[in-house]
C-alpha cells in the first residue's frame, strides 16, 4: 500500500485520495445519458497511466504517479468527498448537488460516462466490490435516512437501478467498503455530536447488522480491504490511524495498525 503525504495547513482541509493503474475493460456505461450536475475542467485524458486522484474542497485533482506532477481536475463538485475506482482505473466521484448522486469518470477521462442517481442525500463515500464490480454509494443525514446503494454491474456493460438498505443506529453515513467474499461494511457516526458507528451487510443478506470493534475508533474513516485484512481509518485521532482488521463472517479482529506520522483528519487513504 502506498501513501503520498501532503501538508495540512488548516483544520479543515480535508483529503481523500485514491491511486488507479490505467487498464481497459469496465462496467461503464450510461444508466441514462451522463447528465452530471458537475462542470467539469479536468485535464488532459492519459490512457494507460498511473494517475493519482485527490478529492479535496469539492474538487478531484489529478495526478500523474509517481511522479505527482498536477495534469488537471475535475471541478464543480458540491461537497465531493470520498472517492473509489474500479480494476479497470474508472473513478466514481459521490457529491451533494440537489438530490445528488454519483459520477463515473473512465481513467483519464474528461467527461463523466455514467450517473448513478442517489435519493437520499449527502453521499459521501463509495466502495467497488472486486469480485463483482458492484459499486456502493452510502448517504442520508437525520438518523432515520441512513441508506447503501448498490448498483449492479450488467454482463454487457451498464448499470441497473439501485438498490438500497436502510442502516440501523446511524445518524450519519460515511464511508464503505468490501471485503474479498463481497460483504459490504459501511462507519458513520451515532448522532449529531459524534460517536462511532458500523455495520455490515453480508454478500447474501438483504439487511445490514451492526458490528461492534474491540477497536475504539473516534471518528470515521475509509474502509479499504488491502488484500489481506480490513482496514478501517481513524479521523478523529491525531495523527491519524489506519487499523487492520481479520475477518471471520461478521467477526473482526484486529491484527494491526499503521500510524499516518504528521498528519490529521485523514478521511481516505
Amino acid at each position: 500500500m502506498t501513501y503520498v503525504r501532503r501538508p495540512w495547513t488548516a483544520t479543515f482541509q480535508l483529503f481523500a485520495m485514491i491511486w488507479v493503474a490505467g487498464a481497459f475493460a469496465a462496467c461503464s456505461a450510461p444508466l441514462a445519458p451522463a447528465v452530471s450536475s458537475v462542470s467539469t475542467v479536468v485535464a488532459q485524458r492519459a490512457p494507460g497511466r498511473n494517475l493519482l486522484y485527490v478529492s479535496y474542497d469539492g474538487a478531484v485533482r489529478v495526478y500523474a504517479y509517481p511522479s505527482l506532477k498536477e495534469i488537471g481536475a475535475l471541478g464543480g463538485f458540491a461537497g465531493a468527498s470520498g472517492i473509489c475506482a474500479d480494476a479497470a482505473g474508472n473513478v466514481f466521484v459521490p457529491f451533494i448537488y440537489s438530490e445528488g448522486g454519483t459520477d463515473e469518470f473512465a481513467h483519464g477521462g474528461q467527461q463523466p460516462i455514467a450517473f448513478l442517481s442517489f435519493f437520499y442525500g449527502y453521499e459521501n463515500g463509495c466502495a467497488v466490490d472486486p469480485k463483482t464490480g458492484n459499486v456502493a454509494v452510502i448517504g442520508g443525514y437525520g438518523g432515520n435516512t441512513i441508506y447503501a446503494t448498490v448498483y449492479h454491474c450488467k454482463t454487457h456493460g451498464g448499470w441497473r437501478i439501485g438498490k438500497s438498505y436502510k442502516i440501523p443506529g446511524f445518524y450519519s453515513g460515511k464511508y464503505c467498503g468490501y471485503d474479498r467474499t463481497s460483504d459490504l461494511f459501511c462507519d458513520g457516526i451515532t448522532s449529531h455530536s459524534g460517536g462511532f458507528a458500523f455495520a455490515e451487510l453480508a454478500a447474501k443478506s438483504s439487511s445490514f447488522a451492526t458490528v461492534t470493534l474491540s477497536q475504539q475508533i473516534k471518528a470515521p474513516g475509509q474502509i479499504q480491504w488491502d488484500g489481506a485484512h480490513l482496514a478501517i481509518g481513524d479521523a478523529g485521532v491525531s495523527p491519524s490511524v489506519i487499523y487492520q482488521f481479520s475477518v471471520t463472517g461478521s467477526s473482526l479482529s484486529k491484527v494491526g495498525e499503521t500510524t499516518l506520522a504528521d498528519s490529521v483528519q485523514v478521511l481516505q487513504f
